[in-house]
């Protein structure tokens, strides 16, 4: 999922295995303006062949355009349908039609090597290396446009160009495997791409699941490049109050050799896990992360075969209440959560506020029928529930006097930009009266 202006407004672009719609045919990518769902029309027809793993918008100088990747092969077609443009896995959507990221040889990305080679795009990031931002496409390929261009590769509007350290040689082009995820962060040493993947050598370094990529080369992670056990599906970068940090989730149980249960922060020196004091460590594969502001501030929300947390239900989808709390599960009218995976999450503002977008192959959210996508926001919440539980006990008054005693503002209930005695009084009279 990505939110992409194409001119008539800020829509929600959905990529997958989509058919389509009620009766709107949308082949794989479609949008969504908050009350209809449109399929992208070209001179061509619509949609791509196949299915769509990742999305970005980028200005390559001729206007903002939406970028997809995924494992088809022609854009501007239906399924099954010949005639359309060949574009080989990545293509671009100005708004009005397609067209193909062309090569010296050829147009978008081809071979893979290994057991399950299966040529594809999976992630997509805008990266500005100090020469000019460009469109960062990674995945499971060796050859972008005709040139070697190990599992990723930079397109700056007019050309392909392999990742190759300036004192590295052509043969430690790119990693060593398949690419799963790219994220731009700023650890306090200026920014870098971060990708993530299956590979443990990048620019011949070594480099477990993830490294860095800037003006100087490639670099790990951390010391050593240690790394993760295993391939991130997803990296986010967040801030809590400590600044912002990169957090990794997957299928992983270790960083750095320190347990971290499928999901892991970089705080810049070293990686930690997300557990707390009372046992609500992640449990499940997260496949996708994302930053959500329902009124309360910017929280961390993650998606995948995540059915626990400790004492606390999940179903599928949780929220993050930062250190010394864990995880929380979504509320919903008759359930908690979803009844099956999501795959990917996304922020849209549909013109009732911002919302969380959960897509995936499940039925129902919170015990309501959502047909594979579905929408959650929380207008009201209820100040009391500190620790975001859905019930109010004693949990809320020590997540209250935890964030007191740490000068936390999320503790000023009354409102005066100071933390006073006013503010338990007032905390105190809100959980007396119950959440609506």
């Amino acid at each position: 999922m990505t939110v992409f202006d194409d001119g008539s407004g800020p829509a929600l672009y959905v990529g997958g295995t989509i058919g389509g719609s009620g009766a709107t045919i949308l082949n794989n990518i479609g949008r969504w303006d908050g009350s209809i769902w449109e399929a992208l029309p070209g001179p061509e027809g619509v949609g791509v062949n196949s299915r769509v793993h990742a999305m970005a918008g980028f200005d390559d100088g001729t206007g903002p355009a939406l970028y997809a990747g995924g494992v088809f092969m022609e854009a501007g077609v239906g399924f099954g349908q010949p005639g359309g443009l060949l574009v080989e896995r990545i293509a671009k959507w100005d708004g009005s039609e397609w067209s193909a990221l062309e090569g010296p040889s050829h147009a978008g990305v081809r071979i893979c090597t290994g057991p399950r080679c299966l040529v594809e795009v999976l992630a997509l990031a805008v990266y500005d290396d100090g020469s000019g931002p460009a469109l960062y496409v990674a995945g499971n390929f060796t050859r972008a446009g005709g040139i070697i261009t190990n599992h990723i590769a930079r397109w700056d509007g007019e050309e392909w160009s392999p990742l190759i350290s300036p004192s590295g040689s052509p043969d430690d082009n790119g990693v060593n495997a398949r690419v799963t995820a790219l994220a731009v962060h700023d650890d306090g040493s200026g920014p870098a791409l971060y990708v993530g993947g299956d590979f443990t050598t990048a620019g011949g370094q070594p480099a477990n699941h993830i490294a860095r990529w800037t003006p100087d080369g490639w670099s790990p992670v951390d010391p050593f490049g240690v790394g993760l056990d295993g391939a991130p599906n997803t990296l986010a970068v967040f801030d809590f109050g400590e600044g912002p940090q990169l957090f990794a989730g997957g299928e992983i149980s270790e960083a750095q050799f320190e347990p971290v249960y499928n999901i892991a922060r970089w705080d810049g020196r070293e990686w930690w896990s997300l557990e707390d004091p009372i046992g609500r460590e992640f449990q499940g594969e997260v496949f996708d992360l994302a930053i959500y502001d329902d009124g309360a501030g910017p929280e961390l929300y993650a998606s995948g075969r995540i059915l626990r947390t400790g004492n606390r239900t999940l179903n599928y989808i949780g929220r993050w209440l930062g250190l010394g709390n864990g995880w929380t599960g979504l509320d919903g009218p008759a359930d908690i959560g979803l009844s099956d995976a999501a795959a990917a999450l996304g922020v849209y503002d549909d013109g009732r506020g911002p919302g969380l977008y959960a897509g995936g192959q499940y039925e129902m959210a919170g015990g309501v029928e959502v047909g594979n996508i579905a929408r959650w926001s929380c207008e009201v919440r209820c100040r009391a529930d500190f620790d975001g539980d859905g019930d109010l006990t004693l949990f809320d008054f020590l997540a209250f006097q935890n964030a007191f005693a740490g000068g936390d503002l999320s503790a000023d209930f009354d409102g005066d930009g100071q933390l006073t005695f006013f503010d338990f009084l007032t905390f105190q009279n809100e959980f007396a009266a119950g959440c609506p």
